[in-house]
C-alpha cells in the first residue's frame, strides 16, 4: 500500500502560488469545498486581496463544478472587484466552465 501523503507539507516545502493554487483545486476536484476554501483564504491573508487572484480562485471553482459557490469577489462584494469592469464578464464565465 502506498504512503499516506501530506499534501499541505509537500505544498509547504516550496510555497508558491502555483502550488497552493493546485492544491486547493485539488481539493475542489476531490468534492472538499471546505479544504480548498481554506487554502484559498490563506492564499489571500498572505498574498493580498486583488482582483486576478479572486479570478483565479473563481475558476478553480467552476472547473470542479462549483460555479453556484457564493464567491464575493464575483459578486461585487470586495471592494478591489467593485472597481474592477469586467466583474460581470467573470461571473458570467464561472458558470460556463
Amino acid at each position: 500500500m502506498p504512503p499516506k501523503w501530506n499534501w499541505r507539507e509537500a505544498v509547504a516545502i516550496d510555497p508558491d502560488f502555483t502550488n497552493g493554487y493546485a492544491l486547493a483545486a485539488a481539493y475542489l476536484k476531490l468534492r472538499q469545498k471546505e479544504k480548498g476554501r481554506y487554502d484559498f483564504d490563506e492564499m489571500e491573508q498572505s498574498l493580498g486581496d486583488k482582483a486576478a487572484l479572486h479570478m483565479e480562485f473563481g475558476l478553480a471553482y467552476g472547473n470542479a463544478g462549483f460555479p453556484e459557490t457564493p464567491f464575493k469577489s464575483f459578486k461585487g462584494q470586495s471592494p478591489r472587484m467593485q472597481k474592477f469592469a469586467r466583474r460581470p464578464l467573470f461571473l458570467g464565465a464561472s458558470y460556463l466552465c
